[in-house]
């Protein structure tokens, strides 16, 4: 993992080396181990290292092959097996990279190359004979690629803020994003960011960019809706073997490295999975496991992670932050993450990386993605229930009364979101009149017509993007890899074919996993079924503090021209009388108020 930026400039004067080094000094977080920078007339490239494989200087970057120079962030998992391939077409290799891997596939088999990667990545490959330049972000965006395309420049960044090094840019809202986070609590749901100018390549994108016409070209070359196929196994115990085959082999790969690894052990089924695969791979090798708890607090994961420890015996290590180390790190988060940081669940993410990294490791493994690929949300329930309707009616009595025998049933919630989906709401009394966009200007989220199609969209638009951002943005602040072992594309496609049945059934989500994991979790972990995310007790901390957040809110309001007074009353009525249905508002502006501060 590491920072890349790249800048041409379009009048062909030679871009200053006091402007790489300055975005340089912007990513440094992202990449510890070292930093390079090529250039070519009117293009630079620039890299900051994590160092993972191969950490001597022989994976330094920009790395060239040829007439190529790259500049790479992520990890190829299967670049051992894709080497070997390689040097039976006459390829040799200096280096234990997945860099140098990277540059010979794209000799070998040119932009095809990225159909045959296992990983993440976002990089940008300079050809200096045709002064091209080719991009590419992994199938499902883990890894981010920023870029601009103005009158004067074509630039590229691993995060926003090191655009900030381009002479006389000047950064301005991008008032409708700004909008939909403040008023829809939406994020990444969209290529725009919240700076004005400056998209994001879309997931399973690449892009051309030709030096000599100033073209930027923009293609997808992977599309969930293209991996549509009947799944293997005839029957549910066949399809959960290849399931489980899958997942082993995902967490294999990505156990690769030449550092120590660790995981993020959240108590929950997914992250407890991804462990117990890890011990039947490595069972003299227990990972270092990191969990963030809250002693007392009513959602605390403590027995849950207990659990798991006194099951499988890791070292592991405890962290418990506190509302003054949660709103002491509000600013920071933001800087890191590019973005206003919509609850205290990113800061104290934050705050297990950094604690992470403390400890020595580089390399962290977590469950994200299980949840979006298995059915694991309350969400599922109602496009479950809607295909039920059209393909197999007799079994829906008997689903329902698993639900209810389980746990109160979400199914007004489906309906409220149903509803929803149809239009977008009314727009808000506390912002200003003239800060709405339009309604023809808002984003417009898919519908869920069946699981499958939830869980694309889940993917690709309205719920892993922001995660994903959460995770690089607070990893990467701290020098630490993070991997996703549901991610693994191969897993992904198998999942999205499996027959909805396979994922709920008597109204437990996530049963394929479940079973794959029965006798291998506490009963505690496997028959949990609550869905928690990432908890912190927000809600207790903003009644507790309702002063402080009022305080903050009339600062906000006054230095921002966006908000209207009446914000103000608003919120206070809320803490007051406990409306805790506008606390999420309030931390939205109060983040957002956080991240004007440090960009605008």
């Amino acid at each position: 993992m590491c920072g890349i930026f790249g800048l041409i400039n379009k009048n062909n004067s030679p871009v200053s080396p006091e402007t790489t080094d300055k975005a340089l000094r912007l990513l440094a977080h992202r990449g510890p181990d070292g930093q390079g920078a090529y250039y070519d007339g009117p293009l630079a490239l620039a890299h900051t290292r994590l160092a993972i494989f191969d950490p001597t200087d022989n994976g330094r970057q920009p790395m060239a092959y040829r007439h190529y120079t790259i500049v790479f962030n992520g990890a190829i998992y299967n670049f051992p097996e894709l080497r070997e391939e390689l040097r039976r077409y006459g390829y040799d290799f200096r280096t234990n990279t997945d860099t140098e891997v990277i540059l010979a596939a794209y000799d070998h088999w040119g932009e095809a190359c990225v159909h045959h990667f296992n990983g993440m990545w976002a990089f940008a490959l300079y050809d200096s004979r045709k002064q091209r330049l080719f991009c590419s972000r992994d199938r499902f965006g883990i890894r981010p690629f920023y870029y601009l395309d103005d009158g004067n420049h074509f630039a590229f960044a691993s995060e926003v803020k090191a655009f900030g090094a381009i002479p006389g840019l000047q950064f301005r809202l991008n008032e409708v994003r700004a909008y939909e986070f403040l008023a829809l609590g939406w994020q990444a749901h969209t290529e725009e960011c919240m700076v004005e100018g400056i998209r994001q390549l879309p997931a399973g994108s690449c892009a051309t960019y030709r030096l000599d016409k100033q073209e930027l070209e923009i293609r997808p070359y992977y599309r969930l809706e293209g991996q549509i196929r009947k799944p293997e196994g005839k029957t549910f115990e066949d399809r959960k073997q290849h399931f489980g085959e899958l997942l082993q082999d995902s967490v294999r790969l990505r156990l690769r490295a030449d550092v120590p690894v660790a995981l993020s052990l959240s108590g929950g089924l997914d992250s407890s999975s991804v462990l117990a695969v890890q011990q039947q791979l490595q069972p003299k090798q227990p990972l270092d496991c990191f969990s963030v708890v809250f002693p007392g607090a009513r959602f605390d994961e403590t027995p849950y992670v207990d659990a798991m420890a006194q099951l499988y015996q890791p070292p592991l290590k405890k962290l418990a932050p506190s509302f003054e180390d949660i709103m002491g790190g509000l600013g920071q988060c933001c800087w890191f993450q590019d973005e206003p940081v919509a609850s205290a669940a990113v800061i104290a993410h934050l705050q297990l990386l950094q604690f992470i990294r403390r400890h020595g490791f580089k390399v962290m493994l977590n469950g994200q993605g299980g949840d979006e690929i298995l059915g694991g949300y309350n969400k599922f329930y109602w496009p479950f229930y809607k295909e039920l309707v059209r393909t197999s009616p007799w079994r829906l009595p008997g689903e329902i009364a698993g639900l209810l025998r389980r746990s109160p049933p979400p199914l007004s919630e489906g309906w409220r979101r149903f509803q929803r989906s149809r239009s977008l709401p009314a727009a808000p009394g506390w912002l200003q009149p003239g800060f709405i966009p339009a309604p023809e200007h808002l984003f417009r989220r898919s519908r869920d017509q069946d699981v499958a199609a939830c869980s694309r969209n889940l993917i690709r638009e309205v719920g892993l993007p922001v995660l994903l951002q959460y995770e690089d943005r607070n990893a990467m602040a701290n020098g630490v890899e993070s991997r996703l072992p549901f991610m693994d594309h191969r897993l992904v496609e198998y999942c999205l074919n499996l027959p909805p049945e396979d994922k709920i059934r008597h109204g437990v989500r996530k049963y394929m996993l479940r079973q794959e994991m029965a006798g291998r979790l506490p009963r505690a972990v496997l028959h949990r079924y609550d869905k928690m995310g990432f908890p912190t007790p927000q809600v207790e901390w903003m009644e507790e503090h309702s002063a402080l957040f009022l305080q903050q809110l009339k600062e906000i309001t006054q230095h921002s021209g966006i908000f209207a007074e009446s914000l103000i009353a608003l919120a206070s009525a809320a803490l007051e009388k406990k409306e805790r249905s506008f606390y999420p508002v309030i931390w939205r502006v109060v983040g957002f108020g956080a991240w004007e501060e440090r960009f605008l």
